[in-house]
């Protein structure tokens, strides 16, 4: 397999990963406790990653998650911030892993 399609199949699971984590959290209360469809926060997902591609640190991250969601988690405590963070930056690790791998 060549590292174009080692890249692109690693990049579909981070999404489809990162896709999951937002959904857990839910940020924007769209996922109505499980009653949305599983693919509720793929857009999301999208957007997430190319501003992840600077992130070194899960501070990195979860600034990143403050400026796409703040205006709908600014009243909710700061662990429930940081524990989205570590599972994104978990996620966006394995991807970054698989693609040095993929070299």
């Amino acid at each position: 397999m060549s590292f174009e399609q080692k890249a692109t199949e690693a990049y579909k699971r981070a999404h489809s990963e990162l896709s999951a984590v937002l959904y857990e959290h839910d940020p924007l209360g769209a996922a109505g406790g499980g009653s949305a469809p599983d693919d509720e926060y793929d857009m999301e997902a999208t957007q997430l990653m190319p501003g992840l591609k600077s992130a070194e640190t899960v501070s990195d991250a979860e600034r990143q998650l403050r400026r796409m969601f703040s205006f709908d988690w600014a009243s909710n405590p700061d662990a429930l911030f940081a524990q989205f963070a570590k599972d994104v930056w978990a996620v966006w690790s394995r991807f970054q892993d698989a693609l040095a791998d993929a070299s």
